[in-house]
Parts: C-alpha cells; sequence; structure tokens
C-alpha cells in the first residue's frame, strides 16, 4: 500500500490495515490443511503468495494443483483465469 493509499486509510480507520505475504501464506495455508483442495481461489492465493516470496518450486505445485481442479463455477473460472496467468510468470509450460 503506498504512501497516499495510507494516508487515506488512516482518516478511516485508526491505522491502515498491515499483513505480510508470510502472514497470507500462514492463513490461506491453515485453510487448505482444514480442507483440502476445497477452493480453487485458495490455491491460487497460496501461489501467489510463494510466487511473491521468491519461492517458485512452491509456486508452481500449488499453481498445478488449482489448474487440474475442476471450473464449477464463475468464481472458479476467475481463479483458474488467475492461475493461467501467474503460470506463465512462474515458467509452467501448459
Amino acid at each position: 500500500m503506498g504512501w497516499a493509499m495510507r494516508q487515506a486509510a488512516s482518516l478511516i480507520f485508526a491505522a491502515p490495515p498491515t499483513c505480510t505475504y508470510e502472514k497470507a501464506l500462514e492463513h490461506f495455508s491453515k485453510a487448505e490443511e482444514t480442507e483440502p483442495s476445497f477452493y480453487k481461489k485458495n490455491l491460487v492465493m497460496i501461489a501467489t503468495c510463494h510466487h511473491r516470496l521468491g519461492k517458485l518450486d512452491h509456486a508452481k505445485s500449488f499453481l498445478a494443483k488449482a489448474i487440474a481442479m475442476p471450473t464449477l463455477n464463475p468464481d472458479d473460472k476467475a481463479a483458474h483465469d488467475e492461475a493461467l496467468k501467474l503460470a506463465s510468470l512462474v515458467g509452467i509450460k501448459l
């Protein structure tokens, strides 16, 4: 979040919300542990966190899982498209 956005958020909130990719990964991973492959978007978010943290092998693994999952609704379709886009960035050949 940039400086201007933080200033705007501080007008609305007591303090702007903060998070790290490590913390986000912790939460997404916990959800995945609770119920594996329950939500295509969750796998994509885990892959995104790994990508941002420079853990490309982990990102590729979760992207492959997400892409292999069936696409059953518009939310799955959006997650699938996002997974394909990220897959091209991390070098997965489809």
